[in-house]
């Protein structure tokens, strides 16, 4: 298995760690019993629910470009030091970007979503060149 491929199973176990996460600030914030699966009633989230939520909507909008560009990669049989790297350097920022959201580190945060976009775009690179 390459090392994109590799990186890409491995970003579906953080996927659900993101997802986990969220879901565990909704019920140290909410309560088990106060949380509305249903939805039925929208609550405002506070500050720890509001940042998990984000954070995965972040992950989620990034990671289509991800699975795209792996695909790409493994399709054309392009793959090369430039995938891997971006690949590699994509999920580890991926990984750094959770706690540093959650525990309100902005300017952290965007260093590790700009690296995480620095992978996308050196995987793009190797992909077509």
């Amino acid at each position: 298995m390459s090392t994109e491929l590799l990186c890409l199973v491995w970003s579906t176990v953080l996927g659900g760690i993101y997802i986990c996460t969220q879901v565990a600030t909704l019920y140290a914030e909410r309560g088990v019993r106060n949380y509305d699966p249903n939805r039925d009633k929208q609550h405002a989230s506070g500050l720890y629910t509001g940042r998990g939520e984000r954070a995965v909507r972040n992950f989620l909008e990034t990671y289509p470009f991800f699975v795209a560009l792996v695909l790409a990669t493994e399709m054309s049989s392009s793959g090369d030091v430039y995938t891997t790297l971006g690949a590699i350097v994509y999920l580890v920022a991926r990984v750094i970007y959770l706690p540093f959201y959650i525990g309100g580190l902005g300017p952290l945060r965007s260093i590790a979503w700009a690296i995480a976009m620095a992978g996308l775009a050196i995987m793009f690179f190797g992909v077509l060149f």
